[in-house]
């Protein structure tokens, strides 16, 4: 769980830019092999980037 305490001093946008660091550090390690997990590297067949970038449409 992380430190909630934390998170409340600083801005949304921190948060956010934090969240994306951490997840994009991840991510790495997940494809470099150095931590267990899978991440999704390509789109599967089916699913193509909808105009919105918060949904996905399915075809």
């Amino acid at each position: 769980m992380p430190d909630i305490s934390a998170v409340n001093s600083m801005s949304a946008q921190e948060a956010k830019i934090r969240h994306q660091r951490e997840y994009q550090e991840r991510v790495e390690a997940v494809r470099n092999g150095q931590a267990p997990g899978r991440v999704l590297e390509r789109r599967p067949q089916g699913i193509v980037p909808a105009k919105s970038g918060r949904s996905l449409a399915f075809f």
